[in-house]
């Protein structure tokens, strides 16, 4: 089994023994979702953590609601919760930037490496509607980053559209979810659960052949397969790139849940910027076993191209 995206991990310490243990894993709340209460920030039942918290790999976001978003808005709600993360981190510190929340450095440029944190939204029960969500963050957050994120309560898209409450189900290492949460799981074949967004535009080069057709470079496959050599590359390389048809739904995460939405029906704008390029559903196999999460191509930090487990 190989570890894709390494992590670091330490014991937390907290007065608040719902949402982590004593002995700093993870924790489950007993109660469903819809029975969750928000937190306020400003109030006295906002997490407090020890000053002795390094670091942090996973905290998982309950939604709930009476008005839920679909799993093709996936994106957008990425987005929306970087932005209540970082609103919530400015506020409690002094209007500073956490490069973790924002994948920036002091300058704002890009942060390298695909570090920082990466804002997962899923739809855990497979009724199509966005029920949960999942912050990864590789290198960790620290006291007050985890703070900021346990302190949100709910999320505002703005745009006259209905906001959701959100609460902490749980915070932990990774490892704590290999069970609880699929897109943190272990596997050597991968499928996709958002649609892999090309980064870049293909191309195509030399002379047409009978059909009047050049070859194609950098294609969607090349664009797969490169990028895991970039990002893991001391880890074990693909030994396959399976292209679905792109009129196939890319199923739900759960077996019995909806029928799933084909690629192009998932949104690929966070806002006003570019929308990536085209979208495609894979499968992917290593030869052996590896960690999650997997998330791959334009927008990966906000729930596009993610895999879960096949």
């Amino acid at each position: 089994m190989h570890r894709l995206c390494p992590m670091v991990w330490v014991s937390i310490g907290t007065t608040r023994p719902a949402l982590i243990s004593a002995q700093g894993r993870g924790f489950r709340p007993r109660r469903r979702s819809s029975e969750l209460q928000p937190l306020n920030c400003d109030s006295a039942d906002t997490p407090r953590l020890s000053p002795n918290l390094i670091r942090a790999e996973v905290v998982r976001l309950a939604l709930f609601g009476r008005s839920l978003p679909t799993v093709g808005d996936t994106v957008r709600w990425g987005d929306v919760t970087r932005r209540a993360a970082m609103s919530r981190y400015g506020r409690l510190n002094g209007r500073r930037v956490s490069p973790a929340l924002s994948g920036k450095d002091a300058a704002g440029r890009p942060l390298r490496g695909h570090r920082h944190t990466f804002y997962l939204p899923t739809d855990d029960d497979g009724d199509g509607c966005l029920d949960h969500l999942t912050l990864a963050t590789p290198a960790g957050l620290d006291a007050a980053e985890l703070a900021s994120v346990a302190s949100i309560d709910g999320l505002n898209p703005g745009g006259g559209q209905p906001s959701v409450r959100a609460s902490v189900a749980a915070i932990g290492a990774a490892a704590d979810f290999r069970d609880a949460a699929p897109i943190l799981g272990v596997s050597w074949r991968w499928r996709s659960l958002t649609p892999y967004i090309l980064p870049r535009h293909t191309r195509f080069r030399g002379p047409r052949d009978a059909n009047g057709l050049r070859q194609m470079v950098d294609g969607p496959e090349d664009q797969v397969v490169r990028e895991v050599a970039t990002r893991w590359p001391d880890g074990p390389g693909l030994i396959r790139v399976h292209r679905i048809d792109p009129g196939e739904p890319i199923l739900p995460m759960r077996a019995g849940g909806g029928e799933g939405l084909p690629p192009f029906a998932f949104s690929r704008q966070r806002g006003s910027g570019s929308n990536g390029g085209g979208a495609f559903n894979f499968i992917l196999e290593w030869p052996e076993p590896v960690l999650g999460p997997i998330a791959l191509g334009f927008g990966c930090h906000y729930g596009l191209g993610l895999f879960v487990p096949a």
